[in-house]
C-alpha cells in the first residue's frame, strides 16, 4: 500500500527507484549470447580465419619457414627454429607467437605489416585463454607453477648496488626551470662525475646542451631532451673503475626517435675508447650501449670497430616513441657471448637466441678528453634524439636479483610497463574454466533469424526471441500493446517512503529526485530516460495497491 504521509518534502507520493543502466541490460543479454556461443566457435569466426589469411603462406605445410608451421596446436607447442610459438603457462606477451606480431626483438610477423591491433589483442585473449583448437586432441594444463615472490624495488643508493654505483645521472634531481638547457647535469652517485655539454669545454667537444623538460615523454616525468647536437662528457680526470675486461653494467631510462644524422649509430651511453684512432685493434676497447642503424636499429652492447654484441636486426626499432628501460651486464669474459641486453625486464636476442657479433676479450681502456659520455660528446659519437630520464653505470654485472630490483625501482618511478619476471605469474585453469564465456574474445555475432520479426524490432529482442523459442516460453505480455502505465510502475517502482527505515532519504535527496523525476514523468515508452537514468514517481492513484 502507497504511504502519501506528508511528513516528506517531495509532493506527492515520491518514488526514487534506483538506476535502470543501459549497460547492465546489454551485458544481460550478451551473457545469454555469449553463453550460446562456445569457445570453439570464437576460433572458427577469428583466429582461424587470421592465422589462414595472414600465418600459413609462410607457415604451413612441409615447407614451413624456420621449421614453425601454425596449422595445428601441436605445431605450435613444438615450434620451429626459435621454440615454441606458444607455452602454456607463460604470460601471454612472452610466448613467441605474442612477440612476433608484437614485433618486438628483432621478430616481424606477418613480414608484409603489422596485424591491426584488435587482430593482436584476440591473438593474445586466445593463447591467455590456453590457444584451445577445435580439433586437436585436449592437452592437459600443466601443473600450478608457483607464484614467483614479489620483486623487492632496490634504489640505486640502496645497501645492495650502492657499492657498484660509479655513475647515475637523474633529471628529476635537476632545480630548473622548464625549459632551461642544462649545462651541467650533476652525478648523484656520490663520485662527482658530474656530466657537461662538451662544446667549447671538451677537446673536440660537439655537444650542446640538452633542455630540462619537466613533463616529458618518459610518462611525464622530468627529463633532458637531447637533439641531435646534444651531447655530454664527465672529467676524464675522474674515469669510473672499470678497465681491462673488468664486468661493467649499463642502464638508461629513455624515449628515443630515429633519426638520419650520421655516423649511422646512436650512442646513448658509454664508457672507453670505441674510436681508437688509426685501426682495428681486434678486441673492444669500450663499453657503449648503441643503436645500430645499419642493422635496421638493432641494439648493441658496443666495443668499437664492431667489436660488438648485437641482438639482431631490429631488437631496438619497436622501442622507438615510448618510454623504455634499458640494461647491459657484461661479464668478464668474450663480449658476445658474456654479454645480456634487456629491455623493460626482457632480455632481448636474436631469434638464433644468442646475441651476434665478434667475440673478443674486451680490454677497456679510457680516453684523454672524455669519461663517461652520452650523445653527440666529440665528433665520432653517434647522435640520440629524444629523452633521457636517468643514467646508471656501475662496476660490477649485477646478478639477476640486483637487475630485477633495479627494474623493479625504476619502472614504479617511470610508470613503465615491465615484462619477463615482473608480469605476474598467471594462475592456470582446466579446459572447461578456459571455456567460460566470461573469458571469450568479444565477438559480433550475426543477427539471428526470427519467426516473427515485427515482435523483435531491435537486435536484443532477436536474441530473446531465440532463446525464448528455445525454451519453449512465451514473452510475460503476450500482447502487443502498449502495457497500461500502472503495469509498468509496477515493475519498476519502489516507494521509498513504503521501506521499513528510511532515515537516509532527506529533503535536499527528495528536492533534487524531483527535478529529475520531470523527465522520467514524460516518458511514455519503458525505458525513456534523459541520460540513461530511469527515476519513476509514482501516483497515490495509479500505484500498486
Amino acid at each position: 500500500m502507497v504511504n502519501s504521509d506528508s511528513r516528506y518534502p517531495c509532493g506527492s507520493s515520491l518514488v526514487v527507484w534506483g538506476v535502470v543502466a543501459w549497460g547492465f541490460v546489454a551485458s544481460t543479454c550478451l551473457a545469454g549470447v555469449a553463453r550460446a556461443d562456445s569457445a570453439d566457435d570464437a576460433f572458427e569466426r577469428v583466429i582461424r580465419p587470421l592465422l589462414i589469411e595472414h600465418c600459413h603462406a609462410c607457415h604451413a605445410g612441409d615447407e614451413a619457414k624456420g621449421g614453425l608451421r601454425l596449422d595445428s596446436r601441436a605445431a605450435l607447442l613444438h615450434g620451429g627454429d626459435s621454440g615454441p610459438a606458444i607455452a602454456p603457462g607463460q604470460p601471454a606477451l612472452d610466448n613467441l607467437l605474442i612477440r612476433a606480431v608484437n614485433q618486438t626483438d628483432g621478430l616481424e610477423m606477418p613480414p608484409d605489416g603489422r596485424l591491426a591491433q584488435g587482430q593482436i589483442d584476440a591473438l593474445v585473449a586466445w593463447v591467455a585463454a590456453g590457444a584451445p583448437w577445435p580439433d586437436s586432441p585436449d592437452v592437459p594444463s600443466p601443473p600450478q607453477a608457483p607464484r614467483q615472490p614479489a620483486i623487492d624495488p632496490l634504489p640505486p643508493d640502496s645497501p645492495v648496488l650502492s657499492s657498484a654505483l660509479q655513475f647515475w645521472l637523474r633529471a628529476d634531481a635537476l632545480a630548473l626551470d622548464d625549459g632551461a638547457a642544462v649545462a651541467v647535469w650533476p652525478d648523484a652517485s656520490g663520485h662527482g662525475r658530474d656530466a657537461s655539454a662538451t662544446k667549447g669545454i671538451r677537446p673536440d667537444g660537439q655537444g650542446l646542451p640538452g633542455t630540462f623538460v619537466r613533463e616529458s615523454t618518459i610518462t611525464r616525468r622530468p627529463a633532458v631532451r637531447f637533439t641531435t647536437a646534444t651531447g655530454y662528457a664527465s672529467s676524464p680526470s675522474l674515469p669510473v673503475p672499470v678497465e681491462g675486461d673488468k664486468a661493467v653494467t649499463l642502464a638508461v631510462v629513455v624515449n628515443l626517435r630515429p633519426h638520419e644524422t650520421g655516423p649511422p649509430f646512436e650512442g646513448i651511453l658509454g664508457v672507453g675508447d670505441p674510436a681508437n684512432p688509426g685501426n682495428d685493434p681486434g678486441r673492444p676497447l669500450a663499453a657503449v650501449l648503441q643503436i645500430n642503424r645499419a642493422e635496421n636499429h638493432a641494439l648493441r652492447f658496443a666495443g668499437g670497430w664492431m667489436n660488438d654484441a648485437s641482438a639482431g636486426d631490429g631488437s631496438f626499432k619497436p622501442s622507438f616513441g615510448r618510454p623504455t628501460l634499458v640494461i647491459a651486464v657484461k661479464q668478464p669474459g668474450p663480449i658476445r657471448t658474456t654479454t645480456r641486453l634487456f629491455i623493460d625486464g626482457r632480455e632481448v636476442r636474436p631469434p638464433s637466441g644468442e646475441l651476434e657479433g665478434r667475440d673478443g676479450i674486451p680490454d677497456l681502456r679510457h680516453r684523454t678528453d672524455i669519461g663517461v659520455f652520452l650523445g653527440k660528446a666529440v665528433s665520432w659519437c653517434g647522435s640520440i634524439e629524444g629523452d633521457v630520464g636517468e643514467a646508471l653505470v656501475f662496476d660490477s654485472a649485477l646478478d639477476d636479483r640486483q637487475r630485477e630490483g633495479l627494474e623493479a625501482w625504476l619502472g614504479e618511478k617511470y610508470a613503465l610497463d615491465l615484462g619477463g619476471p615482473h608480469r605476474p605469474s598467471p594462475a592456470l585453469y582446466t579446459a572447461a574454466e578456459r571455456a567460460h564465456w566470461a573469458y571469450q574474445p568479444l565477438i559480433d555475432p550475426p543477427l539471428p533469424t526470427v519467426r516473427d520479426p515485427a515482435a523483435a524490432p531491435t537486435a536484443i529482442d532477436r536474441f530473446l526471441q531465440v532463446r525464448l523459442d528455445a525454451l519453449g516460453l512465451e514473452p510475460a505480455v503476450a500482447s502487443r500493446k502498449r502495457p497500461e502505465r500502472r503495469a509498468l510502475l509496477e515493475r519498476l517502482g519502489v516507494d521509498c517512503r513504503s521501506l521499513s527505515s528510511i532515515d537516509w532519504l532527506d529533503a535536499a535527496l527528495c528536492a533534487l529526485a524531483a527535478q529529475l523525476l520531470q523527465s522520467g514523468v514524460e516518458c511514455r515508452v519503458y525505458g525513456e530516460a534523459a541520460s540513461g537514468l530511469l527515476l519513476v514517481p509514482i501516483d497515490p492513484s495509479v500505484g500498486p495497491a
